[in-house]
Formats: structure tokens, sequence, C-alpha cells
């Protein structure tokens, strides 16, 4: 999987911030956070409460196997071979993780479909559609508004609300993982003056480029260390909230495409410092109505 640093797109409401009143936050990503066991979940939250992270990016993308060295319980994509071929599993472990989540004063980003289903053609879009038809064609779009409805939709069993509704347990909604056009989510969002743009990044535990983290020489820790807390005080000082790709709740296995860090393992308490560091830095928006 190809995952390099980017800016995203949420869909969320934010009011600006009044000067030297509002501070920044660090989230962090794992985009098989529904396939955790109950241990393993206890383990990331515990680490990333630690960190004083405020925020999770999950997804909806099925996962199954040992996953960055993390054996988890197998689940389906939201949606497989067709538009009515729909599998809710992956929001019920969701409805599950967030309450979890929320204990330790954590919430979470649903990123609604990703980039990588299309390239990989892991679902209908991408086996129909594909990377290119799938922002141009007018019934992708429509079955693609149907996902989204969905998904807001989906009720929790312990509270009742829909998850639109769910603003103690959601933080926010985001159409698409490395979404590759701009037409036509973002000028809705920017219409309905719903835009928020947020750093994800990582550092490439290797000598390889950091946009291309995938192969090269295992860099000196203290190295890898000096660079985590060097990149995230710059986004810090742009007054921009910051996710980290990605927090395990194992160590490391250095698999491709490698900017983990795992809860405890090497790097970790640079990585916590800095999240700490964050959450003291002044930010452009008021994040706090929307923070646990």
């Amino acid at each position: 999987m190809k995952f390099p640093s980017l800016t995203s797109l949420m869909l969320g409401l934010f009011s600006v911030a009044p000067a030297n009143a509002a501070k920044s936050f660090s989230a962090s990503n794992l985009y098989y956070a529904a396939g955790l066991t109950d241990g393993q979940q206890t383990t990331l939250l515990n680490g990333l409460q630690s960190a004083g992270v405020k925020v999770l990016r999950v997804w909806l993308d099925g996962q199954s196997g040992a996953t960055k060295g993390t054996p988890i319980n197998d689940f389906k994509s939201l949606q497989g071979t067709s538009s009515d071929d729909w599998d809710d599993t992956v929001l019920s472990r969701l409805d599950t993780f967030m309450v979890k989540a929320h204990d330790y004063g954590i919430i979470l980003l649903i990123s609604i479909h990703s980039y990588n289903a299309l390239e990989n053609n892991s679902d209908f879009y991408g086996k129909w559609y594909g990377t290119g038809d799938f922002y141009t064609s007018s019934k992708a779009i429509s079955q693609f508004e149907d996902r989204i409805a969905h998904v807001l939709a989906h009720k929790h069993p312990k509270t009742g609300k829909t998850w639109a509704q769910s603003s103690d347990y959601i933080f926010a909604f985001e159409a698409q993982n490395e979404a590759m056009h701009p037409q036509p989510f973002v000028d809705k969002a920017k219409k309905a003056v719903k835009k928020l743009i947020m750093q994800e990044w990582g550092v490439c535990y290797t000598d390889a480029e950091k946009d291309n983290c995938n192969g090269g020489s295992p860099v000196p820790a203290n190295t890898r260390d000096s660079n985590i807390k060097k990149w995230a005080a710059n986004i810090d000082a742009a007054g921009i909230p910051w996710f980290y790709w990605q927090i395990l709740p194992n160590a490391d296995p250095h698999q491709g495409w490698d900017y983990e860090v795992g809860v405890s393992d090497a790097n970790w308490d640079a990585l916590k410092a800095a999240a700490l560091a964050s959450g003291k830095a002044e930010s452009a928006f008021d994040f706090s109505p929307y923070l646990l």
C-alpha cells in the first residue's frame, strides 16, 4: 500500500479561533482499527491517551490477517461486489470501538472510502470504475453518495442516534482517503463552509525519500527521533493539527511504506513528546467544542 504524506479535507464545521485562545491537537491513523481485539484496543488507547492524542482516523475498507504485525479479527469492506452488497460489520465493530475510545478521551474520524480500494480493485468501485472513471462517472458519483448517506444514517445501538448525530463519538467524516480529484465533493464542502485542512504525515524508518518510504536502509533511532520532533514542531508552528501515520498497538514489523511507530517501541518516546507538545501549540481554529 502507498501512504505518502498528504493534506486531507475533513467534512466538519469549525469556527475560527480568537487570537491566542485556541490550542491545536495531535491525532493518529489506524486503517484496520475495526479488526482489533479488545486487548489490542486497550493497548492502543492507553498509548494514545498517554500521548495526549485526541482523534483516531479509521477506515471502512475490509482487512484480514496480520496487518502491520497486528493479528486482527477479519472484516469485510462496507460494500462488496455491487452497490447493493452491504456488509455493516465494520460499522458495528466501530460502534463498539468508539464507545471504548470515548472512555479514553479519544474521538474518531471516519474515512468513508479509500483510493487504495480503487487502486487494488478490492471493492466494486475499483472493479467497475477504477482510479479514473470513479471520479467522473455520474453513476459512480451517485452510488458513492448513497454510500455516504448509508454511513451517516447508520444508527448506533447504544445511543439510538445516527452517526450523523453522534458528535460525542465522531469528530468528522472524510469522503475518501487520498482522493485524487477535487470534484464534486470538495466543492460541496466549500459551498457549505465545511472545510478544514489538516496534515497527515509520517517519518520514514529508512533513508528512503519520505514520500516514497519503500526501501532504503534503517536510519539511527536518534536521527528518526530528531526528525519526528522537528517536523511535528514545524506543523505546530503553522497552527495546523496533525495525524501521524500511524501508531500501532504492537512493535513495528518494518514492512513496506514504513512510517509506523509502535506503542512503547522504538521512537515512541519521541512521538509521544511531539504529540503532547502539539496540545500546547496555538491553532488557527478552535477545536475544543469537537474534542473530548
